[in-house]
């Protein structure tokens, strides 16, 4: 955009153009473009770095239950071999466990 300019001074009479300086608006306008880029670019970023850092959490998540799913194997088959070995014993303990907690409930109730 250009504005022309006519001298005052009778010497000088002539028309220049000459280009308009940036207005306010053009300039705030500029600014926030270019901070509304800054801003994406920086979301683009964190979303990367949360993608990551969700995928690691899904890994390491996934990692601690097949640990817990082994150990939860390992006792259940330590239980197996003991109630095969000696089957009185946890028939007992498995009583004993059952009249603690009924006797446990009974109290609550009164």
């Amino acid at each position: 955009m250009t504005t022309t300019i006519h001298s005052a001074r009778p010497e000088t009479l002539t028309n220049a153009s000459v280009p308009e300086e940036d207005s306010a608006a053009d300039k705030i306008k500029s600014a926030v473009a270019d901070a509304g880029e800054k801003i994406t670019d920086r979301a683009t970023k964190l979303q990367g770095e949360a993608t990551v850092q969700a995928e690691r959490a899904v890994a390491t998540a996934a990692d601690s239950v097949e640990d817990l799913q082994a150990g939860l194997n390992e006792v259940g088959r330590r239980a197996r071999e003991g109630v095969e070995k000696q089957p009185l014993m946890a028939v007992a303990g498995a009583l004993a466990v059952g009249v603690v907690v009924g006797m446990a409930l009974s109290r609550n109730r009164y």
